[in-house]
């Protein structure tokens, strides 16, 4: 960069310094284990196909195989050994369109004092929708688990969570588990532990659950087991909305943004999503619009269990 050249956002450093600032920001949340970061998941981490994996699902079935389920068994001298079958099951992950957009005026934009349209903050809002989008499209499936737990026609309780959190360990479910769940639930959660006293109501991790977390993360519990985050759009069963909880192995899903044409003006491209803006010259304004295709499917039937609670 020569002396005279001067500094804009579309002449080096300043694009550097705009995408490097954009990027870092999004990629510190969704690592984020302390807000709740779907990829500092382990559980939701190991179930994304990524992107190299993602013409595998749209052109063939997923099989997943239960390896490690089945245990050597007592054999007398001169009979034959037990032929074990290997179980497994195959679904397939179909991608579609998301898109999140926002309009911007001009006059907003003049009486901003506070830096609430600086670029960042609408990065950074796509992110937190692309991750609950996310959890919304795998809460889609819970009503599709064979197991079911909750409790049918009732409130959401601790104990009920517990109770499906030890149904899912004795089924041999890998941890950490992760529960999705209506913000009412949790709040019933939340009241139901407050009033079982003693050692419950004491510890920790009870205290932790009872403080502001960030939108649609409400903490780690049960030592580290538990991974619980909430949504409004969980699917309904006659008068129950159907929560759920699964492991590791129970959901592959994908998202994923097409390299963009030459026409597009972005402001920061991802593997997972772009975020570009477009000007709308007759009504002075921009448009800031957020594009992503997701794709999610239960791949073994047996890691997860669904929690209907009286909607």
């Amino acid at each position: 960069m020569g002396a005279n050249d001067p500094l804009r956002t579309t002449t080096e450093p300043g694009t550097d310094l705009l995408v490097a600032s954009l990027t870092k920001a999004l990629l510190l949340t969704l690592a984020d284990r302390t807000a709740g970061g779907i990829l500092a998941n382990p559980v939701l981490a190991s179930g994304f196909l990524g992107r190299e994996r993602l013409a595998g699902a749209l052109a063939k079935n997923i099989v997943s195989v239960a390896w490690g389920v089945d245990n050597f068994v007592a054999a007398t001298e001169g009979t034959n050994a037990t032929i074990f079958d290997v179980a497994s099951d195959t679904a397939s992950v179909t991608m579609a369109r998301r898109v999140f957009a926002r309009q911007l005026s001009d006059m907003l934009r003049n009486f901003d004092h506070l830096g609430l349209t600086q670029m960042v903050n609408f990065v950074m809002d796509t992110t937190v929708s692309w991750q609950q989008s996310v959890l919304n499209l795998i809460a889609a499936l819970f009503t599709s688990f064979s197991a079911t737990g909750g409790n049918t026609g009732g409130a959401a309780t601790w104990a009920t969570v517990v109770a499906d959190f030890n149904t899912l360990g004795e089924a041999l479910v890998p941890g950490p588990y992760i529960l999705v769940t209506r913000p009412k639930d949790w709040g019933n959660m939340v009241e139901d532990a407050r009033t079982l006293g003693g050692a419950v109501a004491n510890d920790p991790e009870m205290q932790a659950m009872k403080g502001a977390t960030n939108p649609g993360f409400k903490g780690i519990y049960m030592d580290g087991d538990l991974w619980v985050y909430t949504s409004t759009e969980l699917p309904t069963s006659g008068g129950d909305t159907v929560s759920g909880m699964f492991g590791m192995n129970a959901i592959n899903w994908d998202a994923q943004m097409p390299t963009p044409s030459q026409a597009t003006n972005v402001v920061v491209a991802t593997p997972l999503w772009m975020l570009e803006i477009d000007r709308v010259v007759l009504l002075n304004e921009d448009q800031l619009v957020s594009s992503s295709y997701f794709g999610a499917s239960i791949i073994q039937n047996a890691a997860g269990i669904q929690l209907p609670f009286l909607t």
